[in-house]
């Protein structure tokens, strides 16, 4: 084991020019690549890993007319209506995917402030992209076990929405689903999630639990400077796991593994697993770490791993 204390934490990492006992401080790749994972299949959105162009180029959605039509029911899809009741609830009902929308054109767009609660029907596969844009008022939305994928900005700019309950067969969250919903503080990611997209959540996400099947993390997602804890039930130590002390790692199956993300926990000291041969960029950057210990195999350090 090799101890360091905060002092020689910083000299280590402003100088990548001094090795710990042969451990050079390199950028190392994560345990996923920046492949496109998600295509633009309506049905199935595996999110692409590279930044969502309305993000990029603020104005591309805002150019669009908005969509000032104040009917209260109508079609979202080939085979799925709406209506919207005095009481605020938006009712879907029908069956299949539901139609992709840009910012503003959703068809209640126009009565976003009035949409307080959305109902679902069972049969519903596919939320489109942008479908509760700005809805203000939303405050909980319950995802039916039948939808397999959410698609672009579905709830993103949802003021107050506090509460999301995952189907159990959701594969796909795409880009930027819940961004800037800022009382969102938890979420529990369903067994059979898949692929979560760029910018899912914005920087109010304090817990998040990891399942088992999921392949691809966001390096969006761990930068967040909100998480508290990441938990995960894995207990092969083979993909994503987590620790005692809520750190997730990335293990492979010759039983080593990658330090990736320690959340903002309070943890001011801590010993390094034997099994890890990696810390990830920006690992514990921004924790206030006083002391670590560092294993014998240790092979390389990420970028600002330690950056305060």
């Amino acid at each position: 084991m090799r101890i360091l204390q905060s002092a020689s934490i910083v000299v280590l990492f402003l100088s990548l020019f001094i090795p710990l006992s042969g451990i050079a401080a390199e950028a190392i790749e994560p345990p996923y690549s920046n492949e496109t994972v998600i295509s633009d299949n309506q049905i199935q959105k595996y999110a692409s890993s590279e930044i969502p162009i309305e993000w990029i180029y603020p104005d591309f959605y805002d150019a669009v007319e908005p969509n000032t039509d104040t009917a209260t029911s109508g079609i979202c899809g080939e085979a799925l209506s709406w209506q919207l009741a005095d009481d605020g609830t938006l009712t879907i009902t029908g069956t299949g995917v539901m139609t992709d929308f840009a910012r503003v054109r959703s068809p209640w767009y126009a009565n976003r402030s009035k949409v307080t609660a959305v109902s679902f029907p069972a049969g519903i596969t596919y939320i489109g992209n942008y479908a509760f844009y700005d809805c203000d008022n939303l405050t909980t939305v319950e995802i039916p076990d039948t939808v397999t994928a959410i698609g672009m900005g579905s709830f993103s700019d949802c003021d107050t929405l506090a509460e999301v309950v995952l189907g159990k067969n959701l594969c796909t969250i795409g880009n930027s689903a819940f961004y800037f919903s800022d009382a969102l503080a938890a979420i529990t990611m369903p067994d059979n999630l898949q692929t979560i997209g760029t910018y899912t959540f914005g920087d109010s996400i304090q817990d998040v639990r990891i399942p088992d099947s999921v392949t691809y993390i966001p390096e969006e997602l761990l930068m967040l400077p909100s998480i508290r804890t990441f938990t995960s039930q894995n207990k092969t130590q083979i993909g994503y796991y987590t620790d005692e002390h809520n750190i997730l790692f990335y293990g492979r199956e010759d039983g080593t593994a990658q330090l990736v993300k320690c959340p903002r926990n309070g943890v001011k000291s801590y010993v390094v697993p034997d099994t890890v041969t990696e810390i990830g960029a920006y690992a514990f950057a921004d924790r206030g770490l006083y002391e670590i210990s560092f294993p014998d195999g240790l092979s390389s350090i990420g970028n600002y791993a330690f950056d305060s």
